[in-house]
């Protein structure tokens, strides 16, 4: 090639077997083109990992962002469970006062129920003691008029 000479290699071949022939003036140049093809190599390594990296770090600032925007939509709905819960438990407790008192009136009532009967019985037997003494008077009543009648047509 250009009329310089070439150094036939094969894979076979050790890199010493391949460049042993060579110049000085080759040589370097060989480890010219060499140092700088493993240059090239190293920087498209360089650049191809700092690309990875960057896509790394935006994938986690990503995540990141999501993960707050979620932990603080569900502080929102813990603060208003809270608030939800606190509203239920007073609304609990009034309707709680509420049922006692209705549940003191009820026994109030039926308290005052149980002394009536109470009271009412007790005049039914005075009225029943009444009638039975009433319905014995006219019954002795009867048998007075009755011997009298019988003495008065004797």
């Amino acid at each position: 090639a250009e009329g310089r000479g070439t150094y036939p290699c094969t894979e076979e071949m050790s890199i010493k077997q391949c460049t042993e022939e060579m110049d000085p003036d080759t040589w370097n140049a060989y480890h010219i083109v060499s140092n700088r093809a493993r240059s090239v190599c190293y920087a498209t390594r360089q650049q191809h990992f700092r690309r990875r990296a960057e896509i790394t770090v935006n994938s986690l600032i990503s995540t990141a962002t999501s993960q707050l925007e979620a932990m603080s939509s569900l502080k929102e709905g813990q603060q208003e469970l809270k608030e939800l819960t606190a509203s239920s438990v007073e609304t609990l407790l009034q309707s709680q006062g509420a049922l006692l008192e209705q549940q003191g009136a009820l026994q109030a009532g039926q308290q005052q129920l149980d002394s009536s009967i109470g009271a009412n019985l007790e005049q039914l037997g005075q009225e029943r003691a009444l009638i039975s003494a009433g319905q014995q008077h006219v019954a002795e009543l009867i048998q007075g008029i009755t011997q009298r009648m019988g003495t008065v047509l004797d």
